[in-house]
């Protein structure tokens, strides 16, 4: 990726045991020189940037955060509805929280599993249910 704004059109998928739900989202990222800072999505864009990954990244390496440790695992090639990329896996605190990056492209998936949520229905039920959420790059558009 060189320098300058990258803007990603994602889709989430959010696998319930009631269903599948799907949401499409805009990602926005700045490319520096040291590393990729994001700015938020279209749902709730932001002015300031958070790095997600210093760069180069390379599989071994380790950083922080927020609170999380950070680690590049392993090189792999994934497949997501804007094409097949070889990525560099990212697991975040821990394997539950993965992200897959590839070079010239940034982040192309990202996935949390095991997610537990409590609602409360029309009716003031709660409800309480597990999901998988994942995030897919759609398409390109640079």
């Amino acid at each position: 990726m060189s320098n300058g704004i990258v803007v990603q059109n994602m889709i989430a998928s959010r696998e319930w045991e009631s269903g599948v739900r799907d949401l499409e989202s805009t990602l926005y990222y700045y490319v520096g020189e040291n590393g990729i800072y994001k700015y938020g999505t279209s749902h709730s864009p932001t002015n300031e940037g958070t790095e997600v990954i210093p760069l180069p990244l390379e599989v071994g390496q380790s950083w922080i955060r927020g609170n999380y440790r950070c680690t590049a695992t392993t090189a792999e090639t994934i497949t997501v509805p804007a094409g097949t990329f070889n990525t560099i896996k990212v697991e975040i605190g821990n394997s539950d929280y993965c992200e897959w990056y590839a070079d010239g492209v940034g982040l192309v998936k990202y996935s949390l599993t095991n997610i537990a949520t409590t609602t409360i229905s029309p009716t003031g039920r709660i409800i309480s249910d597990s999901c998988d959420y994942i995030v897919e790059l759609k398409s390109k558009n640079f």
